[in-house]
């Protein structure tokens, strides 16, 4: 019996969510092939679904295989990690996953990866920049690299059995991002004043997860951005799930953050299932988590067509902003290292696609919102990751 190690860091957050989400396709899907899995994570275990399992299946399977003792040199192995902290496992064939947001990677990180046996990463830009960086550096074609996207969990597609408490009677716009500059959030929030202004009348409303777990003071961050856009604090609402804001002027404009984790995929469903339609304006992702679910619950979605989510998008299933400026990367967690740059979109472009999307006919936005929730569920989902990635873990298997 052939055996696999997975190396995955069952977190919170990024790739956390990622790996929990593939690990509860992918254990089932290698023991289908004959393989026997243990798990092992370089962080500590605090994904919610893991924490919490319930009876659910897939969580269970990975608790299993992180109890399961390691071999020493596995047939196969995968260790998932960001850039800053690929490790080895003793493997006999061993693939590192890996993302970056960046539109070429420096010459340290991209020397690395070519030493590397070799690499997976979420979507073909990834794999185009990476093999940019290192023909430029005279060190292509390097090691073989996969692509496997992920996708959005099955909740997600799931129909919701009753209306969502976050619900409420105004048109809502969500957003699902950790508060940081490349996420776009402080061009949402200028973009959403600015179509309150230009909307006095108008009942609208910002629904927002920006929840940050590396930087503990988000919440007053998020206070003083959105002071300085116009919008009053309104204190938080009795049950403390949500800090309110007011625009001072455009009265019927508000925003609501939602103050703690989305611990649960139900938590996660309920606050898409509470919008009208879903905003995302990040300058660069790798990945793209939220807006892959946001699809996959059937919302419209304004998004820019560049960086990792340009694996997702495809025409007629999105709604593009109309202009961008591109510029250099800059920001605490890219240091002087050169990563090329990322795509600002346009503050009045946002609120342009937010105009549009609340002024469209319901059908209209229904019609977009099926398109992307069809294009997901037959390109996307977590059991489709999981059977490529067991069927090219299985071929380097065959290949010993």
């Amino acid at each position: 019996m052939p055996t696999a190690r997975l190396l995955l860091p069952l977190g919170r957050a990024g790739f956390g969510n990622y790996a929990f989400n593939l690990a509860r396709e992918l254990v089932p899907a290698l023991e289908s092939r004959g393989f026997s899995v243990s798990m092992g994570s370089r962080f500590p275990v605090d994904h919610p679904g893991l924490l919490h399992p319930g009876s659910d299946p897939g969580a269970q399977r990975i608790l299993a295989a992180l109890h399961r003792p390691a071999e020493a040199v596995p047939d196969v192995g995968l260790s998932m990690n960001d850039i800053s902290g690929i490790v080895s496992i003793p493997a006999r064939r061993l693939v590192h996953f890996t993302m970056h947001e960046g539109s070429r990677v420096p010459e340290e990180v991209a020397r690395r990866f070519a030493a590397l046996p070799a690499i997976a990463m979420p979507s073909a830009w990834n794999v185009a920049s990476l093999a940019a960086s290192w023909r430029a550096l005279g060190l292509a074609p390097g090691p073989r690299t996969y692509r496997w996207p992920g996708g959005a969990a099955d909740g997600c597609f799931a129909a919701e059995p009753g209306p969502s408490p976050l619900r409420a009677p105004v048109f809502t716009f969500s957003n699902v991002a950790k508060f940081e500059r490349r996420k776009g959030i402080h061009e949402l929030a200028r973009a959403f004043a600015s179509l309150a202004l230009q909307r006095p009348r108008a009942q609208v409303r910002l629904l927002a997860h920006w929840h940050h777990g590396w930087e503990p003071a988000w919440r007053r961050l998020v206070r003083r951005m959105l002071l300085r856009c116009g919008f009053d604090s309104e204190g938080t609402t009795p049950d403390g799930l949500l800090d309110r804001y007011r625009h001072r002027v455009a009265r019927g404009a508000t925003v609501e953050v939602v103050t703690g984790m989305l611990a649960t995929e139900d938590e996660v469903r309920k606050l898409y299932r509470a919008s009208d339609a879903a905003i995302y304006p990040a300058f660069a992702e790798g990945w793209g988590l939220p807006l892959i679910e946001s699809m996959a619950c059937g919302l419209p979605v304004a998004a820019g067509d560049w960086s990792g989510p340009s694996e997702f998008l495809a025409p007629g299933t999105f709604l593009p902003f109309a202009a961008s400026v591109e510029r250099p990367m800059t920001g605490p967690f890219y240091g002087d290292a050169d990563w090329g740059t990322w795509r600002e979109p346009a503050v009045a472009a946002i609120r342009d696609a937010m105009a549009a999307l609340l002024d469209w006919p319901a059908e209209r936005r229904r019609d977009l919102g099926a398109a992307a929730r069809a294009h997901v569920a037959a390109r996307f989902t977590w059991r489709r990751a999981a059977h490529t990635i067991a069927d090219d873990l299985a071929a380097m298997d065959a290949e010993a």
